[in-house]
């Protein structure tokens, strides 16, 4: 397996065991910790949260609108003046999702900005 399908998947898992006892917002900072521990491309880190949690997260919001029959989310739904209660569920991963691929990707890229630069030419002696 490649390093960004095991920071998906290992994203996905420890953002839900952590929403279990923390804040939402916890995703944030296990995809960060994710990227900066597999070291992945600002790319790559991106995609990799956005997928990590976005999935769960709608996972997560089938789950339980299938076990109450879309009650709540298509009175949510109506709330919000959309035409279906899907569209509610894909809005809610689409939130989770950019806020993991974002936090990933400010990781990645803060690695990136404290490695020491490379100097051009650094084994030639003059």
């Amino acid at each position: 397996m490649s390093r960004t399908t095991v920071a998906i998947l290992t994203i996905a898992l420890l953002s839900a065991i952590a929403q279990f006892f923390l804040p939402w917002w916890t995703i944030a900072i296990v995809a960060a910790l994710v990227t900066l521990v597999l070291q992945l491309k600002p790319s790559h880190a991106f995609f990799s949260g956005l997928l990590g949690v976005g999935g769960l997260w709608l996972a997560m919001a089938l789950f339980f609108s299938l076990r109450n029959h879309f009650i709540l989310s298509s009175k949510l739904a109506e709330l919000f003046s959309l035409s279906n209660s899907v569209f509610l569920l894909l809005f809610t991963a689409l939130i989770g999702g950019l806020t993991a691929g974002m936090s990933a990707l400010t990781a990645s890229l803060f690695r990136q900005a404290l490695r020491p630069p490379e100097r051009p030419f650094s084994n030639r002696r003059w």
